[in-house]
């Protein structure tokens, strides 16, 4: 009985999925090119595990970040973007998490910093203001986004129109929330429990 008992413990692990976490989503880790803000263009592999598409600035020293001392502000001429591809379960549920603030530059035209997500077939759209922030207190708002994968690899898309003085992001992660578990893996385990409870059966 114990041994039926530990396959159907196994059979509950080998179809549970590995959480599929981010890479370096406080954006620590890379070439940092040096100054408080460096512009990376199209292409850049600077920052390891994220790849840029028309611009945006990593931020060193330029202002506190929310953690480590990086972050990414998504800022340019034309929509600013940065993006990460990361393996998951077709049809499981995740949620991304990360911390938002905005540059509080007092040249900026206005206050509000637009921000939109991409994930999978799911979109949502942010905003922060930045009136009362500086570099030292940025004011940097916890948000959070779901979306069900459909494939086994997934893009997790930052991206914003806001121009010059863009919203800024750090502390990404990504957690696997629930996953459906397999016709075929439920049949297995109830045969399992059937085994179990024959033999209970025949010891009484």
């Amino acid at each position: 009985m114990k041994r039926i008992f530990l396959a159907l413990i196994a059979v509950c692990f080998a179809v549970s999925p590995s959480w599929a976490l981010i890479a370096n989503g406080s954006f620590e880790l890379g070439s940092y090119p040096g100054g408080p803000l460096a512009p990376l263009s199209t292409g850049s592999t600077a920052i390891d595990n994220w790849n840029v598409v028309n611009s945006v600035r990593w931020v060193g020293d330029g202002w506190t970040a929310a953690d480590g001392i990086k972050s990414i502000e998504l800022a340019g001429s034309a929509m600013s973007l940065i993006h990460q591809t990361f393996n998951t379960v077709a049809g499981g549920l995740y949620r991304v998490t990360f911390d938002m603030a905005g540059n509080p530059n007092p040249a900026a035209p206005d206050t509000i910093r637009d921000l939109s997500v991409t994930a999978g077939n799911s979109f949502a759209t942010y905003s922060f203001d930045t009136l009362g922030s500086s570099t030292a207190a940025m004011g940097w708002a916890p948000k959070s986004f779901d979306f069900a994968a459909n494939s086994s690899q997934t893009t997790l898309t930052f991206w914003s129109n806001d121009g010059t003085f863009g919203p800024a992001i750090d502390n990404v992660s990504v957690n696997a929330a629930a996953v459906p578990i397999p016709a075929a893996a439920w049949l297995l385990a109830s045969g399992l429990i059937g085994l179990v409870a024959i033999r209970r059966r025949k010891v009484n």
